[in-house]
């Protein structure tokens, strides 16, 4: 059973995304990917991929594109300090120096002429300034330059939209730790690419608590901006954060 469960956190929102080009043509609820890319060293039978060459841009659930790995395969698990992540599937083929995709889909409006890409659904995806942004009505080349209404979220004291494991619990019982949750939001503007701010505007604390089956839960202790979006059962390991009321 698990002991440690992977938590996110993770952004609701953003509704309007600003891009670097316009839209040639309009699509409504298009489907769309939000992505980085990097390179690394892929081994035939191995999910790990070794020698990444910016795992920054890496976020953990996103889809892979890369050769000899699956469609649909995820990652799974980033260890920054070694330069490697996991995939949820084994690689086909080994491939040094590999070019290698990640992303999140989600849908959007494009309109001719417009760098707009309109209603993203909340709580769809993390979409971040400086991504690479494809899909029908989009561009080649286009890129994430500001997002609207947003809110980047942290569990320690740096960082955008992250991922821990809650802690290991003992053999019988369970076990709980206090978070800190630490808010950037946009209200009506974009960040300009660079243009994060070093300090947070909001910040929370909530408790987290995991038992022996590796079931979760959690409780607000402190939020007094509003920024957290509460406790879902149906999808307990997430942390979400929105617009201060």
């Amino acid at each position: 059973s698990a002991t440690n469960p992977l938590v996110r956190v993770v952004v609701r929102g953003p509704s309007t995304v600003a891009l670097n080009v316009p839209a040639p043509t309009s699509e409504s609820a298009t489907p769309i990917k939000f992505g980085s890319g990097t390179t690394g060293t892929l081994t035939s039978g191995s999910a790990t991929v070794t020698q990444v060459a910016d795992v920054s841009v890496i976020e953990i659930g996103q889809s892979v594109d890369a050769p000899g790995v699956a469609l649909g395969t995820t990652v799974t698990a980033i260890d920054a300090g070694a330069s490697t992540i996991t995939l949820s599937a084994a690689a086909s083929q080994s491939t040094t120096g590999a070019t290698l995709a990640f992303y999140n889909t989600t849908t959007g409006t494009t309109t001719q002429g417009s760098t707009l890409v309109t209603g993203v659904p909340a709580g769809a995806v993390p979409v971040r300034v400086g991504q690479v942004v494809s899909g029908a009505g989009l561009p080649s080349g286009a890129q994430v330059v500001g997002v609207t209404n947003a809110c980047y979220a942290a569990s320690s004291s740096v960082g955008p939209p992250t991922a821990f494991y809650a802690p290991p619990v003992p053999a019988s019982g369970t076990n709980s730790i206090a978070l800190r949750v630490e808010v950037w939001c946009s209200p009506g503007s974009y960040y300009d690419k660079g243009a994060t701010p070093a300090a947070p505007d909001h910040a929370a604390s909530i408790t987290v608590s995991a038992d022996t089956d590796g079931n979760l839960s959690w409780t607000i202790d402190s939020d007094p901006s509003g920024v957290m979006v509460p406790y879902d059962a149906t999808n307990p390991f997430r942390i979400a954060v929105a617009a201060p009321a």
